[in-house]
């Protein structure tokens, strides 16, 4: 449902049904995500997801899989109409990454955006983000890792040797961190308004609102025929 909600936003923004919008959740239970272009069983590790009773599903986005803790992650996601400033994959990711690390790194760790499409504290990774766009609309949301278990990360991500040299890392346990290990204790609440910060320097102020009830119906369609759907999840 988070992500048929995303694409449903997306696809919603695109007609003209809703205006700019962001959220601000957390997986409950934890989940892992993939790619749109990803593999399932080559990025992740089916089995061990399914004794820990965690669901794997395919984002509409790119990027790579993600552990979705929910017990240490925070995940954003914005919709936008595309502006002459926004226009390429390159300019969207910094207009929203920008402002985001600059509001954490309020939080107390140095948080700097890293092109194209990740936040990085002392040279390790701590968010990552993915994009998709549907004619003018573009849909951005990403993962802040604030007390991941990255031990759990990498018992259930399949994370290619070659993959990490490129990264120059031995493990993906040194190619990302957590507030939490760069010495931040921040509580959702805390990290939740910061996100929110970060949002309004780039879009300017937020109003609280329900999610409309046209999303909500097409995102309660997207989860039937494609989000949980085995064929579409395991198609690559």
């Amino acid at each position: 449902m988070a992500m048929a909600l995303d694409e449903a936003l997306l696809e919603a923004r695109a007609a003209g049904e809703v205006g700019d919008v962001a959220r601000i959740f957390r997986f409950v239970p934890s989940a892992v995500t993939i790619g749109r272009f990803q593999c399932a069983t080559c990025e992740v590790d089916i089995d061990a997801c399914a004794a820990r009773g965690i669901d794997v599903t395919r984002r509409c986005t790119g990027g790579g899989a993600v552990f979705h803790d929910s017990e240490g992650e925070m995940t954003f996601s914005v919709v936008f109409s595309a502006s002459d400033a926004t226009r390429t994959m390159a300019e969207a990711f910094a207009a929203v990454c920008v402002p985001l690390a600059e509001a954490l790194s309020t939080l107390g760790a140095a948080v700097s955006y890293q092109p194209l499409n990740d936040m990085v504290c002392n040279m390790r990774k701590i968010s990552g983000s993915a994009q998709a766009r549907r004619g003018d609309a573009v849909l951005i949301h990403g993962t802040v890792m604030h007390a991941t278990r990255t031990d759990l990360l990498a018992s259930l991500l399949t994370v290619s040797r070659t993959k990490l040299d490129g990264k120059g890392v031995p493990s993906v346990q040194k190619r990302v961190t957590t507030l939490e290990e760069q010495g931040v204790h921040a509580t959702p609440d805390t990290l939740s308004a910061a996100l929110i910060r970060g949002i309004e320097a780039a879009f300017g102020p937020l109003t609280p609102s329900d999610i409309p009830a046209v999303v909500l119906k097409r995102a309660d369609v997207l989860v039937r025929e494609k989000y949980s759907a085995t064929a579409y999840v395991f198609e690559r």
